[in-house]
Order: C-alpha cells, then sequence, then structure tokens
C-alpha cells in the first residue's frame, strides 16, 4: 500500500466496460463523494483527506475526517474502490471508522454498491448522497447520545455499578483496572463527575486492544451504557 493524492489517483485509468460490469475510475468516485459532500452541506466543514493505493493502483481506500463545532468530534466518511472486480464502491461512516486493504470496513453505517453493467457516474452520484444523507442524521444523533451522557451527573447514578457491567462484558480486565482509572481521570477533568467520563474512560482504555478487539467491545459498550441508563441511573437529581 502507498500513500496518495487527488493528483496521482487522477492518473490511474479503467478498464473498459463490459455488458455485466462497468469500473469506474477512483477520481470519479471522489468526484461522486465531492457532490455528495456538497448535496448534504457538508462541503461547508474542513477536513482532512487521506487516500491509499495498493501497489498496482486497482484499489483505493480512503477516509476525510470533517472537524465539526468546537472540535469535540470528528465525524468521518470512509470509502472503497477497485478497477480490478476485487472491491464494490463502498461507504462507511461514523465517529470511529476503519477502512484498511485487509478488508476491514468498519463504522456505525456502511453500505456498498456493485460495478454492474448500468453502474455510472449519475448511479455512483445518487448512491453516495443516499449514504452521506444517512450519515448525516447518523452523526448528529450519536453526538446527541455522548451529550446526553455528558448531562447525567454523579448523584443519579453508582459508579460502582457501571464499573461491575464493564468487568462483567470483559470491556475491562483485572490486570487493567489501574489503567482504567488512569483514562477514567483524564476524562473527568474534561468532563466532571458525569456518566460520559466513565464511558469516555472506556473508550480511552479500549485503544490498547487490536482494531477487530476494539469494534467488539466498542459495540459491547454502547449495549451496557444503554442499559445501565435505562435500570441504574436516577431520573431525578
Amino acid at each position: 500500500m502507498k500513500s496518495a493524492t487527488r493528483e496521482e489517483i487522477g492518473l490511474i485509468p479503467a478498464p473498459k466496460r463490459t455488458s455485466t460490469w462497468n469500473p469506474i475510475p477512483h477520481s470519479h468516485i471522489i468526484t461522486a463523494l465531492d457532490a455528495a459532500m456538497e448535496m448534504n452541506y457538508l462541503n461547508l466543514y474542513n477536513r482532512t483527506e487521506y487516500y491509499e493505493l495498493n501497489m498496482k493502483g486497482t484499489q483505493m481506500f480512503g477516509f476525510w475526517k470533517f472537524s465539526l463545532g468546537d472540535g469535540k468530534y470528528c465525524p468521518t466518511i470512509g470509502f472503497r474502490n477497485s478497477v480490478d472486480k476485487s472491491l464494490a464502491f463502498g461507504i462507511v461512516s461514523g465517529l470511529n471508522v476503519m477502512v484498511c486493504s485487509n478488508l476491514q470496513f468498519y463504522g456505525d453505517h456502511k453500505n456498498h454498491i456493485i460495478h454492474s453493467g448500468d453502474f455510472d457516474m449519475g448511479v455512483a452520484i445518487q448512491f453516495a448522497g443516499q449514504e452521506i444523507a444517512k450519515s448525516s442524521g447518523l452523526f448528529a444523533q450519536r453526538v446527541r447520545w455522548m451529550e446526553g451522557l455528558k448531562g447525567i451527573h454523579g448523584l443519579q447514578f453508582d459508579s460502582r455499578v457501571y464499573l461491575y457491567y464493564l468487568f462483567q462484558q470483559q470491556i475491562i480486565t483485572s490486570k487493567g483496572f489501574s489503567k482504567y482509572m488512569k483514562c477514567y481521570e483524564q476524562e473527568q477533568k474534561l468532563n466532571h463527575n458525569t456518566l460520559y467520563s466513565l464511558y469516555g474512560g472506556a473508550t480511552r482504555y479500549m485503544k490498547r486492544y487490536n482494531l477487530n478487539a476494539q469494534q467488539t467491545k466498542s459495540r459491547k459498550l454502547e449495549v451496557l451504557t444503554n442499559d445501565f441508563i435505562r435500570k441504574d441511573v436516577s431520573q431525578t437529581v
């Protein structure tokens, strides 16, 4: 794999189409994504772009990371494409996105479309626009959820119960407890004695795991946090 610029990607051609397969050049995929950003007004925000190509240039992987508001949250759009039938045009999005050449393709939302005979730029733009629209809604929903955690203060819950759930779901281990507490203390400095500090401490702690483990544990963490709110958080202070 090698990093690439838009200009370098623009030099890579696509093979001729057949009746059942119409490969779209990587540069056209980026153009379709640009159009989708404009359709959903995400072009108004600053973003960091990163692209990679395999050594033959037949596969492209990339992500765009956006800086919204005060920069506390950085939603990301990831994507991949191929001109050799190895990959469909795929889009993935979320606050924690993974796009790798080893076929890791992870985020809060993902979808793909194959390069069929009727696939063209119009179809690519329509697909990208629809997926980015869904992603925008999920970004907002995710941010509201996390901001909600910051509004749940220590008088409303017993942190020991939440810690019990973290151990029960094997998100943290007894050997890693002291490391988790350091992560938790870092979050407390930013978000005080709130449920988000407990949650954020876990997300910091999980960065020590490999990508597959992070994906699995992140899902468990969200489920247990929602269960904790439903069963163990007092609705009155």
